[in-house]
Order: C-alpha cells, then sequence, then structure tokens
C-alpha cells in the first residue's frame, strides 16, 4: 500500500484527518520523531557552529586529490 507522511502543526488537523479516515478508507499511524539523545544509546553534543579550515588548507591545497579514487580506495 502506498504511504504519505504528513506533517501538521495543529492537532485539530490530526484529529480532522482522523474523521474523514473512516470514508476514505486510510489509516493513520502516528510517529513519534526519534530524540537526539537516544539514538542508538550514543549523547549527541552540540557544536560550537564554526569551524577555522585554514590549517587543513596546507594540507589540501595543490594535492591533486581525486574524490572518486579516495572512495575506492577508502572502501578497500
Amino acid at each position: 500500500m502506498p504511504e504519505l507522511v504528513i506533517k501538521y502543526k495543529n492537532k485539530k488537523t490530526l484529529e480532522a484527518l482522523k474523521s474523514i479516515s473512516k470514508y476514505f478508507d486510510f489509516s493513520i499511524i502516528e510517529n513519534e520523531k526519534s530524540k537526539p539523545e537516544k539514538l542508538q544509546k550514543f549523547s549527541i553534543i552540540k557544536g560550537k557552529g564554526k569551524i577555522n579550515t585554514l590549517e587543513m588548507e596546507e594540507i589540501f591545497t595543490n594535492a591533486n586529490l581525486n574524490a572518486k579514487k579516495l572512495r575506492e580506495e577508502a572502501w578497500k
């Protein structure tokens, strides 16, 4: 059976969908979003939001890197 995800803000929307589901023969399955702190038993620590890439610039500038080749070698 095809599935459709509907995001809503108001609880009344859900109630309306539940009531019309009886007439249009569709089902509603409520799905709670995973909380980040419970995601595979790992805690997620929020980052500072900025990263200084200047230190890496020297390493990667003019290094003649090929993304496809790097992926192939990394998966060996």
